[in-house]
């Protein structure tokens, strides 16, 4: 086997020049207006309304020619034009992608998903050409890939990488969306998950970064072991691998802060550059193998020469933690995936800043900021939480008219008054606020409650609030109006999930971690027990819903749903959900339910039905599913999930 090193004709001292010089004069031209594009709208299931939201965002990367970046996300990929970020298409994905890569000739795009199954897209249409099954119920993600042409037959082979630590190689013969794929081979499966994968530029060497912090090399032809590379801490995995343009080094970029060039004639560190404070999100060298750029999650970019890479020209990317990043091929730019939701494009070549000013593109989720809550107004005013914010959408719910801050974490609960006058927030801070529905002012600020509160309920008449508190085993009654605790009871050590008032008003129930439901009657001010005990669930009851008629639904961690007349304690149990059951949701006109678990599932059935079959199985989310509702018109029901996204589906009678 034969490596080659790279030689540089070009004098050091002019290349450091020129470098240093184009960033002084960038830093001298005034800096151009960032352009922020605004789209909240993600791909929509099969048989929905609309999604909103895009989801989080998780990686970029750029088309052979430049013209494109495709963007993976936890619900999804899209495809945007590369100078401006307008949207092309875009696609669902049944779980989060977690690994991307176009194939040489930019015809198609693999996508690797948490669940373990390989996709490929047709880049010109969006259309799924193939794609294999899950893979372990999302414990065997596929986490790395990377593309080679393979010779004279004009096929293609595609290495993809699983968290279990195997790599199989397929073949994909053909263009585009007449495409197969077959698996032609596997390597020795690695100790830890694959994280990096790279072919050299001659195509004869495949290189493979693990969990571990170790690198393996593995001939392309027979799949046999060449070598390794170990210098980077073997507590941190490596996170990017790109090859220099002749095959004679190699980057790496690893969570332990460290970038290191491999020289590949003696399999040995030539450079270890620690100038980083944070992982190292991607490593890669430019057009002609002079530089090299590297990208760490605090933002920082940085170029260097690649005969001396100790000399450094920096700059900074503007975020708090970079998750992502794609370069450009003619390196003149690069596209960022944050943290905090934003797809940007900016430039790379600084003197050519004011040509290229910084792109925005609104509408992702932020990194760990499910949907929560999901609630209707009386006059049909769309209210989500996502992360600690609530949105008012607007009429169309292509957008959020309005944004409430005022919880400090996850908001858990939500719930309009009767009169749709006022909105009550519950959070994991513990604070339960009541807000103005037409100035967004804070009536009330109420924090009684130690921990979150994950369920509210206003009583039929509006005067009274309920709230539960899972952890400090508390269920309060608020004043609605002044924020005075009429009644304040113990779960009797359960922990309360769930809170619902009888019809009339006059009894509350509320849901506990053992699975028993508690029945008060708000009149009774001497009583601190409650009046009434059932054990319905297994563990705990996460909703209650008291219907007109005096029959009372629960919903359990036990994956089941239980409707119970509470005259003669009989119940029906309905299962179908292979996780907890996190919500219920009953329609308008009380002939149908929903339960929504954290199995991704949706499921509705007939009420008042001698079938327990489900009238519908709504698929789509790629992730646990917390909260239902239906609109006042019966025509939509809103679901909130862990993937940062509100789905609305047609539920027309």
């Amino acid at each position: 086997m034969e490596f080659r090193t790279a030689i540089h004709s070009r004098p050091l001292v002019a290349l450091l020049g020129l470098l240093i010089l184009s960033f002084l004069v960038a830093c001298r031209q005034e800096k151009p207006a960032p352009v922020i594009l605004e789209n909240y709208r993600g791909p929509a299931p099969e048989g929905a309304q609309a999604r909103l939201g895009r989801g989080v965002l998780n990686l970029v990367d750029y088309s052979p020619d430049g013209s494109f970046v495709a963007a993976g996300t936890g619900i999804g990929l899209s495809l945007h034009d590369a100078g401006t970020l307008t949207e092309i298409w875009t696609l669902a994905s049944p779980s989060s992608v977690i690994s991307e890569a176009f194939a040489p000739g930019g015809d198609l795009i693999a996508l690797g998903l948490e669940n373990g199954s390989l996709m490929l897209v047709d880049a010109a249409t969006g259309q799924v050409v193939n794609a294999s099954g899950r893979n372990q119920d999302n414990e065997n993600g596929i986490y790395a890939l990377a593309w080679m042409e393979s010779g004279a037959d004009d096929s293609r082979l595609l290495a993809a990488g699983f968290n279990d630590g195997n790599v199989l190689i397929s073949r994909v013969v053909g263009r585009g969306a007449d495409s197969q794929v077959d698996v032609v081979g596997a390597l020795e499966r690695h100790s830890s998950g694959i994280s990096a994968l790279d072919y050299s530029p001659n195509g004869r060497i495949l290189a493979t970064g693990s969990r571990n912090g170790v690198i393996n090399l593995w001939d392309s032809q027979d799949l046999s072991w060449v070598g390794g590379l170990q210098g980077h801490d073997l507590s941190f995995a490596i996170l990017s691998l790109d090859w220099s343009p002749d095959g004679g080094n190699l980057l790496s970029g690893s969570r332990d802060d460290r970038v290191i060039v491999w020289d590949m004639t003696v399999l040995a560190a030539a450079h270890t550059l620690t100038h980083h404070q944070a992982d190292t999100v991607s490593v890669a060298y430019g057009p002609d193998g002079r530089q090299f750029v590297s990208a760490s999650s605090d933002g920082d970019v940085n170029v260097r020469a690649a005969e001396e890479p100790e000399t450094v020209a920096m700059m900074r990317h503007d975020t708090d933690v970079l998750t992502g990043v794609a370069w450009a091929p003619d390196w003149r730019s690069y596209a960022g995936v944050s943290a905090e939701g934003q797809l940007s494009l900016w430039p790379l070549d600084q003197a050519a800043a004011v040509e290229l000013p910084p792109h925005f593109l609104l509408g992702h989720s932020l990194s760990q900021q499910q949907v929560g809550a999901v609630a209707w107004s009386p006059d049909g005013v769309l209210a989500t939480g996502l992360g600690r914010q609530v949105l008012i959408w607007n009429e169309t719910r292509t957008m959020p008219a309005r944004r409430l801050d005022g919880h400090e974490e996850l908001v858990t609960s939500i719930a309009w008054s009767p009169d749709g006058d006022q909105l009550a927030t519950g959070s994991r801070d513990g604070q339960l606020i009541v807000w103005d529905s037409e100035t967004d002012e804070i009536l009330l600020r109420l924090e009684h409650h130690e921990d979150s509160i994950p369920d509210l309920a206003w009583s039929p008449d509006g005067r009274w609030l309920a709230s539960a508190g899972a952890l400090d085993d508390t269920v309060i009654v608020w004043d609605g109006v002044s924020g005075q605790i009429r009644r304040r009871w113990s779960a009797n050590g359960g922990g309360a999930w769930s809170v619902a008032w009888s019809p009339d008003g006059e009894q509350l129930a509320a849901g506990t971690t053992d699975g028993r439901v508690l029945f008060w009657v708000l009149g009774d001010d001497q009583a601190q027990e409650p009046h009434k005990r059932l054990g319905r669930h297994l563990n705990w009851v996460s909703r209650l819903i008291w219907l007109a008629d005096g029959r009372l639904f629960s919903a359990g961690a036990d994956n089941r749903v239980v409707l119970t007349e509470l005259d003669t304690d009989r119940s029906v149990a309905f299962g179908g959900h292979s996780a907890p059951v996190r919500d219920l949701a009953i329609s308008p006109d009380q002939t149908r339910f929903a339960s929504a678990g954290r199995d991704n599932q949706v499921i509705v059935r007939a009420l008042n039905s001698e079938s327990t079959s489900p009238l519908a199985i709504l698929l789509g989310h790629t992730a646990g599913v917390n909260s239902l509702h239906w609109s006042p018109d019966g025509q939509s029901l809103a679901s909130g999930s862990d993937d940062g996204t509100v789905v609305l589906w047609s539920t027309a009678p």
